[in-house]
């Protein structure tokens, strides 16, 4: 009898153990995984930089992207059953509010000076000059010719942006 009593004694303690323990970790990686997501790229919109099926790690606490940041942000599209899930793009943020952003001969034009974007592939298209609105960002792929964004979009709004890419992998 007091073998029994002993073994449910080791028992109680060693699932007291593990929840004192594997709680704390499962709440800790569940919060991670909400502040600092992985997620997807499916596209070669951001080729050569994100790669079609390359993962990324998004920092959903970044707050004011800058020019040059790579961004997630909610489109606004949605898809599933009862068109619930959110269709989330990852681009490049090239002009910020009040920023005048053109594409002139395959080049990016902000503010009236050429940027130089050994990252991204130039466009084939003009895109005629125009001034960020406050509170907005201009967001492109890097594969300019395979890249549905902010030309096709308009600039996207502060809080749609959830979050800024800082790993590739």
């Amino acid at each position: 009898m007091a073998t029994f009593s002993k073994g449910k004694a080791i028992i109680r303690d060693s699932w007291m153990d593990t929840v004192w323990i594997g709680g704390p970790g499962v709440v800790l990686f569940l919060l991670l995984r909400q502040l600092f997501p992985i997620n997807v790229v499916p596209t070669p919109s951001m080729e050569p930089t994100i790669k079609a099926d390359e993962r990324v790690l998004v920092n959903k606490l970044s707050q004011s992207p800058q020019r040059g940041d790579l961004v997630q942000f909610d489109t606004g599209f949605r898809y599933g059953l009862g068109d619930r899930e959110a269709v989330r793009f990852i681009k490049r943020v090239v002009a910020i509010p009040g920023d005048t952003v053109a594409i002139e001969s395959g080049q990016l034009v902000v503010n009236g000076v050429v940027i130089e974007e050994d990252y991204a592939t130039a466009a084939t298209e003009d895109y005629p000059m125009v001034k960020v609105p406050a509170d907005h960002y201009f967001v492109l792929g890097d594969n300019r010719e395979k890249s549905y964004d902010s030309r096709f979009l308009g600039a996207i709004e502060a809080d749609q942006i959830e979050g800024q890419v800082i790993l590739i992998f």
